[in-house]
């Protein structure tokens, strides 16, 4: 009984390094890989890629089953519903990273008069293909594509399982940042693989969207499937509308949103309403040994 209380009053640690440790058992070799100029598409890299990102989740799930028990679990599961609340949040979980995104790239067209969108990008061959209405009738499809890769894969994990736990602790911008700094190294294995990313915009990147998707978090009452659509759409920002290169602008911006939304709803909730936190622990199930004891 003392060994399940123990670990569950150190679950969040717990569920850190599993993730970390065996996400990069995978990513690590697959980074070399790609470094050596291996392809991003290439079957081992693409099923290797898979199966880190849903780590976060696979770790979630049985922490939770194994230290918890079924009911938690169903809780889990159950905070992915539809947000029956104020509907503009379904606009500002889907809509708010494209559009950051889209201004990025307005502001450096705006500042750099040789800035193009590279050929090579995705954005690039995005519109080289379909032209720009092309994008916009392809954008919905891809963002609703994405949501079934890495947002659904992760989510679980990393706002279903960690954020709460956070903040049974610390205050909801310490706990969106610390997290948003964990997601950030866990992703560096791959993220740095080409050299393509320079570390400070993509830590400030990664810090300042997972504040941002804990005040979408926190505002609709821990409802996962906001956490998904966010996610699903920050995707589309980073991908299909990256038009090459690094990108210095994009970070400001989003920690310009940042600094508002910490202004209009504070840091001790980034919402009206309470933070969300786990449910208070339980006791351990009697009759329940940690393998072991």
């Amino acid at each position: 009984m003392r060994s399940a209380a123990t670990l569950q009053r150190h679950s969040l640690p717990l569920f850190l390094l599993l993730t970390l440790g065996l996400t990069w058992l995978l990513w690590i070799p697959a980074g070399l890989l790609l470094s050596a100029g291996g392809s991003a598409f290439s079957m081992p890299v693409v099923v290797v890629q898979t199966a880190g990102a849903a780590m976060p989740s696979l770790v979630a799930i049985a922490l939770v089953r194994f230290l918890y028990g079924k009911r938690q679990l169903r809780e889990l599961f159950g905070r992915v519903r539809p947000w029956r609340g104020d509907k503009r949040w379904y606009a500002v979980a889907i809509l708010l990273a494209p559009l950051l995104a889209a201004c990025s790239i307005g502001v450096r067209a705006w500042l750099d008069d040789d800035f193009a969108v590279a050929p090579s990008s995705p954005l690039g061959e995005l519109l080289a293909e379909v032209g720009v209405v092309g994008l916009l009738l392809t954008l919905p499809l891809m963002f609703v594509g994405l949501l079934f890769s890495s947002p659904i894969l992760e989510e679980f994990g990393w706002r279903g399982f960690a954020l709460p736990k956070l903040q049974q602790r610390l205050n909801a911008l310490a706990s969106g940042s610390i997290l948003g700094g964990v997601t950030g190294l866990w992703q560096a294995p791959l993220a740095f693989a080409v050299g393509g990313e320079s570390p400070v915009p993509y830590f400030l990147g990664a810090v300042g969207t997972s504040i941002l998707m804990t005040w979408i978090f926190n505002s609709t009452g821990g409802n996962l499937l906001m956490a998904i659509l966010f996610h699903g759409s920050l995707a589309v920002a980073l991908t299909p509308l990256h038009p090459g290169g690094q990108d210095p602008v994009l970070p400001l911006l989003t920690w310009l949103v940042v600094l508002v939304v910490v202004l209009r709803y504070g840091a001790r909730n980034l919402a009206r309403q309470e933070r969300f936190r786990w449910p208070a622990e339980q006791a351990p199930q009697p009759g329940w040994q940690a393998p072991g004891t």
